[in-house]
């Protein structure tokens, strides 16, 4: 089992949990262009989505923290990523845009436009449906 956490910085890191060697000691870290507030998600294959400052979603292996794809909205992401049952990965940027992306290769497969900037992270129902706040 792993844990990963975001810093007040511009690094993603994957700790081992406390039952493995070293517990405490980093696996990996991964450094975007800025500030990472985002809370990571996981993806059914490992994959970890996390947004950051430098207004990119990023795409990383799990096991390696490798990057596998990024996808920029042209505003920051504070906004959490939540991964649908079909691997769609949802997420909302200051861009004022909820975006929803192919998992596997960071497609763009819609966006949609709110009223304002999107600080919230979305939440998807039992029937699919996303739910997100913006100001």
């Amino acid at each position: 089992m792993r844990v990963f956490t975001t810093l007040a910085s511009a690094f993603l890191l994957s700790l081992p949990a406390a039952a493995q060697l070293d517990p405490g000691q980093p696996i990996w870290s991964f450094a975007s262009g800025n500030t990472v507030e985002s809370s990571p998600a996981i993806g059914n294959d490992g994959t970890v989505y996390v947004g950051s400052k430098d207004n990119i979603l990023y795409a990383l292996d799990g096991v390696t923290g490798d990057k596998k794809w990024q996808f920029a909205t042209g505003a920051e992401v504070y906004s959490s990523p939540a991964i649908g049952a079909d691997g769609t990965v949802y997420f909302g940027s200051y861009s004022n845009k909820v975006y929803a992306l192919d998992g596997a290769t960071g497609e763009e497969k819609w966006q949609f436009t709110t009223g304002g900037k999107i600080y919230s992270s979305p939440a998807i129902g039992s029937d699919g449906t996303i739910y997100i706040g913006s100001y």
